[in-house]
């Protein structure tokens, strides 16, 4: 979740952080401490963001070509780490899914190795490794399967490194396989490696809610339909991988069911079907749960309709406003600088 006040907020209780850009590494920079530990990971990182990372920081590279050609040359300015792929699949939908065919995230193990024996002096220039590889489990038995497998057939290389990001993916919202957690991290200590790990969606998701109010209530074909001042755009993984988020008060069997619609020209603007204990009216609240982690980073514009804003909620109730959007974002976004400002 690459907001600044949650970025603070998560600040006493992390490490560092893990970036993906040149925005969000300004943007912990700006907003936590000049000094924070930072870890770039992407498939591509320009020469221009790889300046900005510091001489703690480090840069992790994805592919064998990218060691091959940047590891003499960057030297340990920032720390050089690899993304692996030990080909292991846990998640179920393949777009969430590191290890799937065809990978184009991180290098086989087969073929680390395989390096590493033909340009043994690359060993010295690496200072540890990603194995990122799951999303939405909350089954630690998946890692210790994966910590086994990157031990066993990678030793000599993790006993050349210093340390492993295990990466996310995990919601630890269960603690029946935290023992398999603790054992994984054993495993690669055996190795003398510091193990870090990203929580983020575990901080963040549940921190968040969508509140939205009905504002139509219309019967089609026999189904009532609740039209909300909100949009799947608001929301879009819903539609981009077509999942029912959770909702406060939402039971799985009732005597009220509603299709719950966002207010966009979009047919399939539709967060899905929903039974309640009591009848729904215009003007009630719905609010969407578990919303924190992908919710700002991905809506979007779609019909004009703003975002909605954003408030903090302080410990005795009371609601401070964070961030309101303006229509000057809007125009400035879709080329209008001039036509806004007159």
């Amino acid at each position: 979740m690459a907001f600044a006040p949650a970025l603070r907020v998560i600040s006493t209780h992390v490490s560092g952080y893990s970036v993906s850009s040149a925005y969000e590494l300004r943007l912990v920079r700006e907003t936590v401490r000049e000094d924070v530990h930072i870890q770039l990971i992407s498939p591509y990182a320009p020469p221009s963001t790889i300046a900005q990372l510091s001489s703690s920081d480090a840069h992790i590279l994805n592919s064998e070509r990218q060691l091959l050609s940047q590891a003499d040359s960057c030297g340990q300015h920032p720390q050089l780490g690899l993304r692996l792929n030990a080909g292991l699949s846990f998640a179920d939908d393949d777009r969430y899914n590191p290890g799937r065919p065809h990978s184009k995230l991180g290098v086989p193990l087969p073929l680390i190795n395989s390096i590493f024996s033909t340009n043994p002096h690359l060993r010295e220039n690496l200072s540890g490794f990603n194995l990122h590889h799951n999303c939405e489990s909350n089954d630690f038995r998946q890692l210790l399967e994966l910590a086994t497998r990157v031990s066993h057939e990678c030793r000599d290389a993790l006993d050349a490194v210093d340390w492993i990001n295990v990466g996310g993916g995990y919601t630890f919202e269960s603690d029946e396989t935290h023992d398999h957690l603790r054992a994984a991290v054993d495993v690669l200590r055996r190795h003398k490696l510091q193990v870090y790990v990203e929580p983020g969606a575990a901080f963040v998701r549940s921190a968040a809610y969508l509140v939205a109010t009905v504002v139509d209530k219309i019967t089609r074909e026999g189904r009532e339909i609740l039209i909300l001042d909100t949009t799947v755009n608001h929301l879009p993984e819903v539609f981009e991988y077509q999942f029912s988020p959770d909702v406060l008060g939402a039971i799985d069997e009732g005597d009220y069911k509603y299709t719950l619609a966002g207010c966009s020209c979009l047919a399939g603007d539709l967060f899905g079907d929903y039974c309640f204990a009591d009848e729904k009216s215009v003007g009630e609240r719905i609010v969407f749960e578990n919303v924190g982690d992908y919710t700002t980073t991905k809506w979007h514009y779609f019909n004009g309709i703003n975002h909605p804003s954003i408030y903090r909620v302080l410990t005795d109730g009371r609601f401070v406003l964070e961030k309101e959007f303006t229509y000057e974002e809007f125009a400035a976004r879709n080329g209008g600088n001039t036509y806004a400002a007159v």
